[in-house]
């Protein structure tokens, strides 16, 4: 298997080397005496047709698109919809160039730890602080713990906004 290997089989290295130069699954399975299901899938794993030939090095140049449009912030379903490859692919190119992490969100400010402190001790959960700050659930409950419901007051909670409920509906 080869350092830049996305498959893994031994023969990807000869499959996309033909298939740049334009020959067909067929032919490449003949001359490398392997099966043409094999050939087909080591092309769509590196982003080829699975059917004619590659006119450029489309490998080099979706890793370096993926690896560019991933530090831009682009999802994979965005980047593999802007360059005709499968979300799949876009997962493997990432892994391999090591742009599969994305950046950390910003710190929570002081304001933001104030104001969350406030509305937790006013008696909000976590849930409806994270919403109202447009941050995780986790990232608030992290930098301020031990503001949380207990089990208790989940369950009073719960039960009021139940009984409520059926007040309305009748």
């Amino acid at each position: 298997m080869s350092g830049n290997a996305v498959y893994g089989s031994r023969f990807e290295p000869e499959i996309v080397a033909y298939t740049t130069a334009g020959w067909t699954s067929k032919q490449i399975a003949q001359v490398l005496g392997c099966s043409r299901r094999l050939v087909q899938k080591v092309r769509r794993a590196n982003g080829c047709p699975t059917d004619a030939g590659c006119p450029t090095s489309v490998r080099t140049h979706n890793w370096a698109l993926v690896a560019e449009l991933t530090r831009q912030g682009h999802s994979a379903d965005g980047i593999a919809t802007k360059l005709g490859i499968s979300k799949r692919h876009v997962v493997r190119i990432r892994s391999k160039t090591h742009t599969n992490v994305h950046p950390k969100a910003p710190l929570l400010t002081d304001e933001e730890v104030e104001r969350a402190t406030r509305m937790l001790d006013d008696g909000m959960s976590y849930t409806e602080v994270s919403r109202t700050l447009g941050r995780t659930f986790e990232t608030i409950q992290r930098r301020i713990p031990g503001r949380g419901w207990t089990r208790e007051q989940t369950g009073e909670y719960n039960s009021a906004t139940r009984r409520l409920r059926k007040k309305m509906d009748l």
